[in-house]
């Protein structure tokens, strides 16, 4: 006979394998189980379509999600359906519940060939012969619902399939999908280089389109440089990934993961505490290169935070001026270079001269009280050496530093 499922018998429950019958609501959509299907990795039955919707978009188990799946892990579960036929015949009243749906017979087996073969994973039989196959289109892009970040500097994960893109086809949480407006909470409504080329998106960021951040899974405590691409200017959910793009892992990323953007903590910024950005004040001035050229020929400007970050010409000097419309009170310089990393500040007196303000500088670094105050600063770093940047840059996916001044408050502002 059919499988048939009365709508009073929806009793919410995690479904294992030795549940009575009348346990029958799906734990994945919160919905009524229609074919008990068995995970045989974990003993677990869920409802057959929405486990393989699951699967399909998160490859996962959807309450043990660090337990990787696919179709060919189920099972039908019959003796649950036999216990719960036997349940709905003893049960059933058509006066009080209304008729009954019928419920289409499902073939795992033929699913799984299924799968297989949309996913590109059928054995060649003659790969001498046989032209080179085209990538297989990623799942459908299915956001999910998930808690606010727990950190002001965090943003949330909501689905770990990639755009449709020839390099990276895979949803296999190598990459992971967010919304723009959590980046923007998260760097406090500064801007960041969101629109990229198609050429640029899920492979560089050496355009400048695309921004780099030092950032951590709180899942995982992995920590290091992370590429963030925007919605190519259609408002759609961004893309990011571990940089560098070709070294990004499976699993890095899971659907409810929260991102955290490291130089955007509280405890970060604390040793600037008083001081306002240049940006935040509409002062942001303007980015030029002092006698150094930059890696893939990037322009100063993507020095400032919330863009992809620049190295010197082969990761060796690096030197930039930033220039304001008007003298200002210099208060500080905000940078994510790492420690291995010093750099040099310098003011530039009415007279053109350039005056050293800091040497050997280590991370943010407040130069209040000492009477700076000049409508140029210059930055310089001896070197760049990107296997001291944390993952900042690559000579892959591009990237590097960023640097800004922090100015004295002004109530004139």
């Amino acid at each position: 006979m059919p499988l048939h499922w009365p709508p009073p018998l929806r009793i919410p429950s995690a479904l294992d394998t030795n549940d009575p019958p009348e346990n029958l609501l799906c734990p994945i959509t919160q919905s009524l189980m229609r074919l008990p299907t068995l995970v045989c990795k974990t003993g677990k039955t869920y409802d057959y379509e929405s486990l393989v919707r699951w699967i399909r978009e998160h490859g996962t188990d959807p309450i043990e999600r660090d337990l990787r799946l696919t179709v060919a892990d189920l099972s039908p579960n019959l003796a649950l359906r036999d216990m719960v036929e036997e349940y709905v015949e003893n049960n059933y009243n058509p006066d009080i519940h209304g008729p009954l749906p019928d419920v289409e017979e499902v073939n795992l087996a033929d699913e799984q060939k299924e799968e297989e073969k949309e996913e590109g994973k059928e054995e060649e039989k003659d790969a001498e012969d046989e032209a080179p196959g085209r990538p297989s289109a990623p799942p459908l892009f299915v956001p999910i619902s998930v808690p606010p970040p727990a950190s002001p500097a965090g943003l949330r994960v909501i689905s770990t399939v990639p755009p449709s893109h020839p390099s990276n086809p895979a949803s296999d949480g190598a990459f992971f999908r967010f919304w723009p407006d959590d980046l923007g909470l998260a760097i406090g409504g500064g801007y960041w280089s969101d629109v990229p080329s198609p050429e640029e998106l899920c492979v560089h960021v050496k355009g400048g389109g695309g921004a780099v951040f030092l950032a951590k899974n709180t899942r995982t405590e992995k920590v290091g440089g992370v590429i963030f691409w925007g919605a190519e200017g259609r408002g759609e959910a961004g893309v990011g990934c571990f940089n560098p793009v070709e070294y990004a892992e499976a699993g890095d990323w899971r659907a409810g993961d929260e991102v955290v953007l490291l130089d955007y903590t509280p405890s970060a910024l604390q040793h600037l505490d008083g001081l306002v950005s240049s940006s935040v004040a509409d002062l942001p001035g303007s980015y030029s290169l002092a006698g150094t050229g930059t890696g893939w020929n990037l322009d100063a400007e993507n020095l400032r935070f919330g863009r992809c970050g620049i190295v010197g010409d082969w990761w060796k000097e690096l030197s930039v001026v930033i220039t304001f419309i008007r003298p200002v009170k210099v208060g500080g310089v905000r940078t994510d270079s790492p420690p291995d990393l010093p750099y040099k500040i310098e003011s530039q007196t009415k007279g053109g001269a350039w005056e050293l303000v800091e040497e050997n500088c280590q991370g943010n670094t407040r130069v209040e009280g000492r009477g700076v105050t000049s409508k140029s600063m210059r930055l310089t770093w001896a070197n760049t050496d990107l296997h001291k940047m944390k993952g900042l840059s690559t000579y892959r996916s591009g990237g590097g530093i960023h640097a800004e001044i922090w100015l004295e408050f002004n109530p004139d502002w």
